[in-house]
């Protein structure tokens, strides 16, 4: 009887660790309905950056420019250290133009937020590229 309890958690084990790495491996990619998505610093997805996003980033070759929801409220977009072009458009949305030198990993950002602390000032973040 102690074996077959034993073999029992052995198999729900491995199956948990099964669920959990496809759960982890598939997180970031499905996080975001668009090609790109931000995440936290630990790469976590971060849907409530993602409400921001208003349609796939236009790439070419390594330039990329995104297009965010109310540029009343967001400032700049550094990308690796260097800021990004930042251009308001008059339907309220921003669009950020910047050079991303690859897009199998994730990309450093730090998004400027004109917002009451803590959520105001330059905030850390990553990329993602679906």
């Amino acid at each position: 009887m102690s074996n077959v309890l034993t073999t029992k958690r052995n198999i729900i084990a491995f199956v948990a660790a099964i669920l959990i790495a496809i759960a982890v491996s598939s997180s970031v990619a499905a996080a975001s309905a668009f090609n790109f998505g931000f995440a936290d610093e630990n790469g976590v997805p971060n849907s409530h950056a993602d409400a921001f996003i208003v349609k796939d980033a236009e790439i070419n070759g390594n330039t990329v420019t995104i297009t965010l929801r109310d540029a009343s409220i967001l400032g700049g977009l550094k990308v690796n250290g260097v800021q990004a072009n930042r251009s308001a458009a008059s339907d309220g949305n921003v669009e950020y133009t910047f050079t991303v030198a690859d897009f199998d990993g994730l990309t450093d950002v730090e998004l400027e937020v004109f917002a009451a602390p803590p959520h105001g000032g330059y905030m850390p973040m990553k990329l993602y590229w679906n």
